[in-house]
């Protein structure tokens, strides 16, 4: 391959020997330019698309929820990842962003059988900017599923604009008034953010 293949390939003004060599600084800089162009593109573009906001944790074994009652939930290990957020303490996550996120969480609880089948619910709520559940402005995703399950699950694109705060709630009923443990294993609970697009 010679010397001006790859530009040319590109679309890019190449210049033969038969140029007058005193063209030479000007042809110097028109590669100059084109260099500069691309990292520009690379600086305001392409990194910017690449390094958007994430962020993962996981909560701590065995919080317990109290029957009937929305549980905030401030106990989490250190992030796995936190990339580009503002502030993470007590479960609370200060957006740093403006944008579309993909949200996702799980909240699995510890039961045996027997404690399982006395279920009425289980629920979880992705709040911003309160710790209150099911209020007009603060629940941005809400999650309740049927009887006789151990987990709940909420997925989904949520718009957000920096200095929000982003909480997470859960909630159980069962028969015996019971209060229960959140489980134990590593990924029982879990809340991930990801910068989707502005």
């Amino acid at each position: 391959m010679a010397n001006g293949d790859t530009a040319a390939a590109l679309g890019w003004t190449t210049f033969t020997n038969a140029q007058n060599v005193s063209q030479g600084y000007d042809n110097d800089n028109y590669v100059l330019d084109r260099v500069a162009d691309a990292r520009v593109d690379l600086r305001d573009k392409v990194l910017p698309a690449i390094n958007q906001p994430v962020f993962l944790a996981r909560g701590v074994s065995s919080t317990s929820v109290a029957q009937g009652e929305w549980k905030n939930l401030t106990s989490w290990v250190t992030p796995r990842l936190n990339d580009g957020f503002t502030k993470w303490t007590g479960g609370a996550l200060t957006i740093a962003k403006d944008g579309v996120y993909r949200v996702s969480t799980h909240a699995q609880f510890g039961f045996d059988t027997n404690e399982n089948t006395d279920m009425t619910y289980i629920g979880a709520q992705l709040v911003k900017n309160t710790t209150s559940p099911n209020t007009t402005a603060g629940t941005v995703l809400k999650s309740v599923p049927g009887r006789y399950v151990a987990a709940v699950d909420l997925n989904g694109l949520v718009p957000l604009v920096a200095g929000d705060v982003v909480t997470l709630l859960v909630r159980q009923n069962n028969g015996r008034s019971a209060t229960l443990p959140l489980g134990s294993s590593p990924f029982d609970v879990t809340m991930s953010l990801e910068w989707v697009r502005a």
